[in-house]
This record gives structure tokens, sequence and C-alpha cells, in this order.
């Protein structure tokens, strides 16, 4: 094989490896995807064959529009109180031993805070880590 087709290759190797842990393949992290799936349940859609083959046109966008909003708006967007309640814990427990040591370390705090939100943030989205420690 040529260098070309093993690079590509490995990089979709590398891209399948990494979506089996992604946060859009947990069904808890899909409630839009969720709720289509469960209205279409015990509806007329679903009755028969014919039905099923008359609506896919339809349904199959649709439940890929739903898909992407999950994974690209609210997921992301649910991950964030969790991602802030983590920075306050780790960054901001409480008060130091004495006044002076806080202002002493308020300002790193103050520039690692967005830094660690951020990053806490990102692989809550990313992977659907429910608990960091």
């Amino acid at each position: 094989m040529d260098r070309t087709r093993c690079k590509t290759l490995a990089v979709l190797a590398l891209s399948l490896v990494l979506c089996s842990g992604c946060a859009c393949m947990n069904r808890d992290n899909r409630p839009v995807l969720n709720w289509l799936d469960k209205g279409l349940q015990h509806s007329f859609v679903t009755e028969s064959a014919g039905t099923r083959a008359v609506a896919a046109p339809v349904f199959i966008p649709l439940a890929y529009a739903a898909f992407i909003v999950d994974t690209v708006a609210v997921h992301p967007i649910s991950a964030i109180p969790e991602a802030a309640d983590h920075t306050m814990d780790i960054l901001w427990p409480g008060s130091q031993s004495t006044e002076f040591s806080d202002i002493a370390v308020f300002l790193p705090k103050a520039v690692l805070t967005p830094i660690f939100f951020f990053g806490n943030w990102a692989l809550r989205s990313a992977f659907g880590i429910e608990e960091l420690s």
C-alpha cells in the first residue's frame, strides 16, 4: 500500500476509536433524538413496512437533524453547569488559612479558572464524562 492509503486508513481507524467514546453515542446525551424516537415508536408510521417506506424520506433527515442538534447544541449546553460546579469546587474551595494566602493565590486562580472550565467543559461535551475527580 502506498503512504496516502496507509495515512487515510490510520486516520479512519483513529476516528472510529475516538467516536466510540463520544458523548453522542450515549443515549442519555441525545434528548432531542430520544424525544423524536419516543414519539414515532407507537405512531402510524411504525405500523407497517409500507408506511415506514413512505415516511422514510421525511423522518431520516429529521433524525439526522435531531442528532446534530443534540451533538452540537443540547448536550454541550447541558454540560456547562457541571463544568462550572467542578471548576468552583477545585479552584475556589473556600478560604485558605489566612487573608494573605487568599490574596496571594487570587490572581493564579483567576487566570486558571477559564482555562480549567473550558477544558472541563470540552471533556464533558465531547466524551460525556459525568464525574471528574
